[in-house]
């Protein structure tokens, strides 16, 4: 069974541990918030992922077997999220593994056929592949410059 309560999304042991989770994932939506108000607000492009979000959110799915790679997914979104916030412009934002495990839930959106949400993947994913290992520093100049329409 699963269920949000409050800020916190709460899944049973016993369905994870079927797919090699074994305990609950708390999601921290007060990073998660902050990333948007504090960060992602500041530039043209973050904006931009704010309305994404939205649209994603039409389309996520909530299955056993996603709930497993957003929960491998996690702990590298969260280290990204702190990085945005709080790191050192020499940190990397987007290692490898990130990419990575993003890159996999994107490949499973693939066959929604819907051509905006197509598009919002295709852009994530240039995104993840461009950024992957730039320095926080690097990334938020890339940010203050003018978006590229693609």
């Amino acid at each position: 069974m699963n269920g949000i309560k409050g800020d916190l999304l709460v899944t049973t042991y016993a369905a994870l541990s079927e797919h090699g989770i074994d305990r609950p994932l708390p999601l921290d939506y007060r990073s998660l918030r902050g990333l948007q108000k504090k960060f992602l607000a500041r530039f043209r492009k973050g904006r931009e992922y704010i309305s994404y979000y939205a649209i994603a959110a039409v389309f996520a799915r909530y299955d056993l077997a996603m709930a497993r790679k957003y929960a491998q997914a996690l702990p590298h979104v969260h280290k990204a999220v702190q990085v945005l916030l709080e790191g050192s412009d020499e940190e990397p934002v987007v290692t490898s593994e990130l990419r990575e495990v993003m890159l996999d839930i994107i490949s499973e959106y693939r066959e929604v056929g819907e051509p905006v949400f197509q598009r919002i993947l295709d852009v994530v994913e240039k995104d993840l592949n461009d950024y992957r290992g730039m320095s926080r520093g690097r990334l938020v100049e890339s940010l203050e410059g003018p978006v590229e329409l693609t």
